[in-house]
This record gives C-alpha cells, structure tokens and sequence, in this order.
C-alpha cells in the first residue's frame, strides 16, 4: 500500500508489484598524497536512492446488460498517484507530500518524481479496464 503523509489516505495495491528494483550507493574522494602507494579514499555521502515501482490495475465488470465496465478502481487510483506530484499549474511554492511506500518488509518515505500512466485496455465509453502505473520516486527518509 501507499499512504500519502500529508492527508492521511492509503492507496492499497489491487495486485502486488513483481518486482521493486532498488539499489544503495556511497560517494567516494580519493585524496594523493606524496609517498603513499595507494591515495586515500574517504567517504564522503550517500548517493539518491531513485527507483521505478510498476503498479497493475484491472477494473473490469459487467452491468445488468452484460456491458463491459470500469467501476472507478483505475480512476481512483490514477487521481491518488497524481495528488503527489506538484500541480500542473504554477503556484508560489510547492513542498511535494511524501508518502509511505509499504510492500513486505520494504517500507520507505518518498517522493513521487515522475508517473507514467499506461492505459492498455479500454471499454466501450473510453473507460479504462487495464492500466500500468510506473512511479519513479525517490527515497527522502529511511
């Protein structure tokens, strides 16, 4: 699930994601110095922590008529995710809201970088059935 910090709502996952690739790495200075066969490394920060989390959502059922239909499921979600993005229109100053990422033991504060929407199947009316969400965040507490 998600819960996004500054209101409190939680976007829980309809299915898991396969997969949440991420990876730690350190910032290193090599200082010379006269003499010494090897120069000194020193560490000096730890770099961003940015990955992508594929999110799938299928919202699919049909009414009395047997129509194929989206229920809101995808709708809902869509408007979730793109509440942690800055508004599209210019505003004075934007903090962006972090939001908790929970899946297993993976439990992380981020931030929402980019939201990529992929609907891949739509009903009758233009409705989505099927839809990838791809967000790239960005760790900013542990």
């Amino acid at each position: 699930y998600i819960i996004n910090n500054s209101t409190n709502k939680k976007l829980e996952f309809q299915f898991n994601p396969t997969s949440v690739p991420y990876s730690r790495s350190a910032v290193y200075t090599t200082i010379d110095s006269p003499g010494i066969s090897y120069p000194l490394t020193q560490y000096t920060g730890g770099n961003i922590r940015e990955f992508p989390i594929e999110l799938f959502y299928y919202d699919l059922h049909y009414d009395k008529n047997h129509v194929r239909k989206s229920s809101g499921k995808i709708k809902e979600a869509r408007q979730f995710l793109e509440a942690l993005l800055p508004p599209e229109k210019n505003t004075k100053t934007f903090v962006p809201p972090t939001f908790t990422f929970a899946y297993g033991y993976f439990v992380k504060t981020l931030v929402l970088v980019q939201l990529s929407i992929d609907d891949e199947w739509m009903d009758e009316d233009g409705q989505p059935i099927q839809t990838r969400f791809t967000l790239t965040v960005r760790q900013v507490g542990s």
